[in-house]
């Protein structure tokens, strides 16, 4: 991702959401075990995500893995990518999603998600 911002402020930021009863919330930085949102967005920022923790700045590739044994139902997942109004950058790429479900018995591979807005049973 290229995003304006550092590790302590961000002007533009990402963000996963998750759709609880047709309202999109946003994923909890405790729910992300490795490779959290890395700065909240600045206040005053003029970003609709002003104040939420988010991913900015500049970094390579990487992989966050993220728990989502709080929630119920079909999963049903989108990223937020929202700016201010001054400087542009390149933004964010995703690339491979992958989707498991752990248990003590087995584990369970679901296939990567590649279609926008996808739903899972």
């Amino acid at each position: 991702r290229d995003l304006e911002g550092t590790t302590t402020f961000c002007n533009d930021g990402l963000i996963l959401e998750i759709e609880d009863d047709g309202v999109w919330q946003p994923i909890e930085a405790s729910s992300i075990i490795s490779n959290p949102y890395n700065s909240p967005i600045v206040l005053g920022s003029d970003n609709v995500l002003e104040g939420q923790p988010a991913w900015c700045g500049a970094q390579d590739w990487t992989q966050s893995l993220v728990d989502f044994t709080a929630f119920s139902g079909p999963l049903r997942l989108r990223w937020h990518l929202a700016t201010d109004r001054s400087v542009g950058r390149e933004g964010a790429y995703i690339d491979a999603i992958e989707i498991y479900e752990c248990n003590p018995q087995n584990l369970t591979y679901y296939l990567p998600v590649f279609a926008k807005d996808a739903v899972y049973r």
